[in-house]
């Protein structure tokens, strides 16, 4: 079994990568992305990393920019979840697992 940590991690980076597909789909490099979000391209690629979790309201203006309007929801499902999860954890952790 691993660690909650791990699926914490796990849950981010599958979000990360469902947010690369749809700016692929799209035919936008990550720059386009973040000029037509009012970006700047390093908060794109942070997000594509996993390194930076999304907010519900970048999602939305992600999917808006990749014409993916009905994705939204169920990608702030996602984020919610793993953002659960991370909470979980951090209890846990404070109690000594």
């Amino acid at each position: 079994m691993q660690p909650p940590s791990s699926s914490v991690s796990q849950a981010r980076q599958i979000l990360a990568d469902r947010l690369r597909e749809l700016r692929l789909d799209a035919g936008l490099t990550a720059k386009e992305l973040a000029a037509g979000a009012g970006w700047e391209r390093t908060k794109v690629s942070k997000i594509e990393r996993g390194t930076r979790p999304p907010s519900a309201e970048a999602i939305r203006v992600w999917c808006q920019v990749c014409s993916a309007e009905d994705q939204p929801g169920d990608l702030i499902a996602s984020l919610r979840a793993a953002e659960g999860m991370w909470v979980e954890w951090r209890r846990m952790e404070r109690t000594g697992l």
